[in-house]
């Protein structure tokens, strides 16, 4: 990895013991990181949430913090909206509660920032206490075995995201020239695209970030949460997933003839609000196979997983001599 970028690159190496033995990431299968569980917006309803009838749906979040447990993923990435109120102790403690019985299971966490850990002051200092891979532009790299993950914050000032979007662009290239990156996925808050009634697109996100995207041979798919349910969509070759199903108030949906141009709408369900879920990455061989749990009270219009889909690794190439 090029110097300039090793400030927001975190490299990932910590200990993973697969049934092979004690590994370490650095020089790992990449099965030590494999299967990874995707989760977003955790955060419990605010009181002013609720005086217009927006559930709390703690009983739900709670069975979905389970059933990753119990799932025992390596690898556990949150995108974002963590908690209701950034600045909350109380609220963090609540997410602390959330998350231990996930990473008591052996799973690394990493995370993005919502727009909901940002409110309050100081709110980033209770997120970077949980999750110190954070930098100071709050946007960092990881590798996991023969993929690149990136983590980007869709919450910042032009100055901020013309910085991030310089280290996006670096990190792209030096991926596209490394033959031993597979793929790359991209994770954070705000989705490029939706079709979820009171949200659009992140407007910045779609025209500066996605043309960067494109352009990457690398890049396999981006996930992103913010708006509360599920939908996948296919662009330029790449996969788009918004997953944020993790326990916030859920919403309802535009039809998929209300995509944009160039956009495919690849999970239709309707208009009805959508389960709480997470997504599960198993690595099978050359491919990346993801499935969409939901936890089992709630109402269930599709048989679980709600979807699945496929993303086909980069042929692996030797490095140069």
């Amino acid at each position: 990895m090029p110097s300039a970028l090793a400030g927001p690159w975190i490299r990932l190496l910590w200990a993973a013991t697969a049934t092979t033995g004690s590994v370490t990431a650095s020089h790992a299968t990449t099965d030590a990181h494999f299967p990874m569980a995707i989760v977003g917006d955790t955060q419990r309803t605010l009181w002013v949430e609720r005086l217009v009838r927006r559930a709390q749906n703690d009983e739900s979040r709670d069975l979905l913090s389970a059933a990753i447990a119990a799932a025992a993923p390596r690898t556990f990435i949150h995108l974002g909206d963590l908690v209701s109120y950034g600045s909350s102790p109380k609220e963090w403690q609540r997410f602390d509660a959330w998350v231990e019985p996930i990473r008591a299971s052996g799973a690394k966490a990493f995370a993005v920032v919502g727009n909901h850990d940002t409110w309050g002051a100081p709110s980033l200092t209770q997120m970077r206490k949980r999750f110190p891979e954070l930098s100071a532009d709050r946007h960092y790299g990881a590798r996991a075995g023969d993929l690149d993950l990136l983590f980007l914050d869709s919450n910042l000032t032009k100055e901020s995201w013309d910085r991030q979007r310089t280290w996006l662009e670096a990190s792209l290239a030096a991926a596209d020239d490394d033959p031993t990156v597979r793929g790359v996925m991209i994770f954070l808050h705000h989705p490029p695209f939706t079709l979820a009634r009171g949200h659009a697109g992140h407007r910045r996100a779609r025209a500066e970030l996605v043309p960067s995207l494109f352009r990457s041979s690398k890049v396999l798919a981006v996930f992103s949460g913010h708006a509360h349910g599920y939908e996948r969509f296919e662009a330029g070759g790449k996969t788009f997933v918004v997953s944020g199903g993790g326990g916030g108030p859920r919403v309802e949906y535009r039809g998929c003839d209300e995509a944009p141009a160039g956009v495919r709408c690849a999970f239709d369900a309707g208009s009805g609000a959508r389960p709480f879920h997470f997504v599960w990455l198993a690595r099978e061989q050359d491919t990346i196979v993801a499935e969409v749990r939901t936890v089992p009270t709630l109402e269930r219009p599709f048989a679980d997983p709600v979807d699945r889909f496929v993303l086909e690794l980069i042929p692996a190439r030797e490095p140069p001599p």
